[in-house]
């Protein structure tokens, strides 16, 4: 954020507007601010869009030519949804960490149509998706660990040279990502390899579950998480934020993830909550979201799906 959304535009001698923390009632005003300073370009994150296109009103002066968005995954639905309220096609969904020095990959919404996961082709870098166990490279449309190739890697952590050769090997940033290449080459980010579900074997991405719910119009917002299972070692929790709290749209929201999601990836235990915690860049703690959920007991979901 600091390199590529304040260092670079100083570099190319563009002025800098930047606004105070993650706010709703800045976000409200958010299309008047674009107009007021005339900005040209605007660098996000999707848990700001969730609440932004809900409150405010779009930009009207026709200065707004590119944004940005990246630090969470972005669904194809919020991706069309903020090029329809920005009015420009160049929506980029960005990928890039400090430690590669700047973005390494991305692409618009005006050179393809939006996917959930999809970050697009490598910029600069070279991108590997390789095997956890034997670290060979996986075939196009295989997950596997994401790792980066840069001129502009870092050299490594200063003084934590254990931390260095773990995160550097090769040449190559081990990220923490999962994802695949498709046959183009382009990246498709599938979440944080921490934060991964072993449901007896089978490996459920929390990011693919957010994606399938996001798209439903009962959801304001959702985080999907490892819960302990006394068969499977683990299986899927959901937090959700809904728009109206009642069964109804309990049962909306789990028949939308259901015509989207294989049954074996199905969330099992269901927590609603009046929002999801997170940071002021809008990053959300999976851990913490499941340590909040684990005090109180989950949905009777057979109940409310059997209407009683």
């Amino acid at each position: 954020g600091l390199i590529c959304n304040s260092l670079f535009p100083w570099l190319a001698g563009q002025d800098l507007f930047i606004t105070p923390p993650f706010r709703p009632d800045l976000l409200l005003r958010l299309g008047a601010i674009i107009d007021e300073h005339r900005i040209s370009f605007l660098s996000s994150v999707p848990a700001m869009w969730r609440l932004a296109l809900r409150v405010a009103r779009p930009p009207r002066g026709g200065t707004l030519r590119r944004v940005h968005c990246g630090s969470a995954p972005l669904p194809a639905t919020l991706w069309e949804s903020v090029r329809g309220w920005a009015g420009t096609p160049e929506v980029f969904n960005t990928y890039g960490l400090t430690e590669t020095g700047s973005w390494v990959a991305g692409t618009s919404v005006g050179e393809f149509t939006p996917a959930d996961g999809l970050i697009g082709p490598p910029w600069g870098a070279i991108l590997h998706v390789q095997r956890a166990d034997d670290a060979t490279p996986c075939a196009a449309g295989e997950i596997g660990q994401v790792w980066i190739e840069s001129p502009a890697l870092m050299r490594g952590y200063l003084g934590q040279d254990a931390l260095t050769r773990q995160a550097i090997q090769g040449g190559r940033f081990a990220t923490g990502d999962l994802g695949l290449l498709d046959e183009r080459g382009w990246l498709h980010l599938r979440g944080r390899e921490r934060d991964e579900i072993n449901k007896g074997g089978l490996k459920i991405s929390p990011a693919e579950v957010d994606a399938a719910a996001e798209g439903c119009r009962r959801v304001a917002d959702v985080c999907a998480f490892a819960v302990d299972d006394p068969l499977y070692g683990q299986n899927v929790g959901l937090a959700v934020a809904l728009t109206e709290r009642d069964d109804a749209a309990v049962r909306e929201v789990y028949g939308w993830i259901r015509e989207r999601l294989a049954e074996g990836k199905l969330p099992a235990r269901w927590w609603l909550v009046d929002a999801i915690p997170r940071s002021e860049r809008g990053k959300v703690s999976r851990e913490a979201v499941r340590e909040a959920c684990a005090g109180r007991p989950p949905l009777d979901l057979t109940r409310i799906l059997q209407g009683r």
